[in-house]
């Protein structure tokens, strides 16, 4: 049986939860080149935006609304936390230089 809650985001096929489909609204609506530029990832008609995560390459296809992994080890099933970190990471990256400092987990801001 396949039913879907009523605030369309959890599937009761296993599949899970899925981030708000919003994202995906906007992500289709956005300037691809825009995107790449902001983003520093790559981008082909066929694969949809290139993103390197966490050593894997991924493919974000917004016409399909659809993540895949480009590698043979790259996860095949993505998980509603990686939908959501790729999504949110290409509609909200900002142009900001590097500025060349190493971060440690006791840096101070």
């Amino acid at each position: 049986m396949n039913t879907v809650d009523k605030s369309g985001q959890r599937n009761f096929n296993g599949t899970g939860f899925r981030p708000d489909q919003l994202l995906w609204d906007e992500l289709e609506r956005e300037d691809p080149d825009a995107i790449r530029h902001r983003a520093l990832v790559g981008y082909d008609r066929k694969k949809g935006f290139l993103i390197p995560f966490l050593g894997k390459t991924f493919g974000i296809l917004p016409g399909e609304r659809d993540i895949v992994g480009l590698e043979r080890c790259a996860p095949q099933l993505i998980s509603f936390e990686l939908e959501l970190i790729i999504l949110t990471y290409l509609l909200r990256a900002k142009p900001i230089s590097l500025t060349g400092k190493t971060v440690t987990f006791d840096s101070t801001i």
